[in-house]
């Protein structure tokens, strides 16, 4: 079982999903008591990977972009953006960049 660390949150009304009180296992369902989104821990753990994922690329593309206008040696003429997705599921626990 794959473990995120921070707590992982709806990504429609971010707030924390709750689970089965006792034995957390990759068969568990796990659902936002606000909205009642709900999904298989193990597939929650994917998608919020995911979202850890891009949202470091994302947090690195944007550093890089500013070391790069700061230089006269390095000339970007072209960004990639890729269209924003939508999480079904996230995490508080952001990259630190």
């Amino acid at each position: 079982m794959s473990k995120v660390e921070g707590t992982i949150l709806c990504g429609k009304c971010k707030v924390a999903i709750s689970g089965p009180a006792e034995g957390l296992t990759n068969e568990s369902i796990c659902r936002c008591p606000q909205c009642g989104q709900e999904g298989r821990y193990d597939k929650i753990i994917e998608e919020v990977q995911a979202y850890f994922t891009d949202t470091a690329k994302a947090a690195l593309d944007r550093s890089l972009d500013r070391i790069a206008s700061g230089s006269s040696f390095i000339k970007v003429t072209q960004h990639f953006s890729p269209s924003p997705r939508e999480y079904r599921f996230i995490t508080d626990k952001l990259p630190d960049l």
